[in-house]
């Protein structure tokens, strides 16, 4: 039974990754990108779009604490919480994991169950999700007396880091 349980997500795993968008190799404005690709490509000096310069060491140093705050402040926290779990759960997890990891630094989107759920039971979904995974990161900020970050909030942010490394970004 075990063994037809790894055989079926190993199965999944690999229709997933058939299944994964791949994004655009070409090098476009870091503001059109997702922001924490623009910042990771950014980082490493990898291809730039026109008139763009890599990052100063202020710039990086700027990002790099904004990356910080929004794991630490935002659901990062809770989606590494969650993942191990559910990796010590149900060890062939980390097959899933290491493919998601795989798939994104080859630069195509990760793959989750969420991609195969009709839309009201996908919005239904990622609503608890995003509650489950937030609860770390909102103890964390109340904690700090930090405001906590949505996704929306923490793009914002990166996006503030990259262009405007001297100035502090107010959340109200």
């Amino acid at each position: 039974m075990a063994r037809a349980v790894a055989v079926l997500f190993l199965i999944w795993i690999i229709s997933g990754c058939a299944l994964a968008k791949a994004s655009d190799s070409k090098a476009v404005d870091s503001k059109a990108l997702d922001p924490e690709f623009a910042a990771f490509r950014a980082l490493k000096g990898g291809p730039l779009g026109d008139g763009q310069q890599a990052l100063s060491a202020q710039q990086q140093t700027a990002l790099l604490d904004e990356v910080g705050r929004n794991w630490l402040y935002g659901q990062g926290m809770g989606e590494t919480i969650l993942n191990i779990g559910a990796a010590i759960a149900f060890p062939p997890y980390i097959l899933a994991l290491l493919g998601n990891g795989a798939l994104s630094l080859a630069g195509y989107e990760p793959v989750s169950i969420a991609q195969v759920m009709p839309t009201g039971a996908r919005a239904s979904y990622e609503e608890v999700r995003d509650s489950v995974t937030g609860a770390p990161g909102q103890a964390a900020a109340a904690i700090a007396g930090e405001k906590f970050r949505t996704q929306t909030m923490a793009n914002h942010a990166i996006n503030s880091a990259m262009l405007h490394p001297d100035e502090e970004v107010q959340f109200r």
